[in-house]
């Protein structure tokens, strides 16, 4: 990828590009976040969150490039903890037991976005909820986007009632189980 490209039109939407990689916004308000991700790495859901070139002329891009000063290593090193601490957390998420994933779940969701500090694999991710939505996805998507559906048609009913509850953790280990044999 050309690195001075310094934007990229998808689905009609023109997004920034910063060293050819598009900065995709996660959560909202005080919890929200970002993260730079390639281009050719870049989702469906990734171009969806991605922020539009508004902000561009804020970035300080040339038609010659950023320069690589020692601001911008900075800035770039902190992308990639964060973005490998997201990482991490979302690979806990989806190899953890389903008891454990809805405890965590439920913890984050009355706490602010946020999970328990104790667990040192989610203790740093900034987004709860897009964590252990990415983690379902993980799971679910190369099954194809019926399975993917599906799966989040059960996680969304899990507190309606034990069988919800019951059904949604048969689930998650099946997804665990193809993912182990077939990933």
């Amino acid at each position: 990828m050309n690195e001075n490209i310094t934007s990229v039109v998808v689905n009609g939407k023109v997004l920034g590009v910063k060293n050819g990689c598009v900065l995709v916004i996660c959560g909202h308000g005080n919890d929200a976040g970002a993260f730079w991700k390639k281009i050719e790495e870049c989702t469906a859901a990734d171009f969806a969150a991605a922020k539009e070139t508004d902000v561009v002329a804020g970035w300080g891009i040339t038609p010659w490039g950023d320069s690589l000063d020692d601001e911008s290593a900075k800035t770039t090193t902190e992308q990639d903890e964060y973005k490998n601490s997201f990482d991490k957390a979302v690979d806990f998420l989806a190899h953890c037991k389903g008891e454990d994933f809805l405890e965590l779940v439920r913890y984050a969701r009355a706490h602010g976005n946020r999970f328990f500090n104790c667990v040192k694999e989610v203790a740093n991710c900034v987004n709860a909820d897009d964590a252990y939505c990415s983690a379902l996805i993980l799971l679910s998507r190369p099954l194809g986007e019926v399975v993917e559906q599906k799966a989040f048609e059960l996680f969304a009913k899990v507190d309606e009632s034990d069988l919800c509850e019951e059904n949604f953790l048969d689930f998650w280990k099946s997804l665990q189980t193809i993912s182990y044999f077939c990933g």
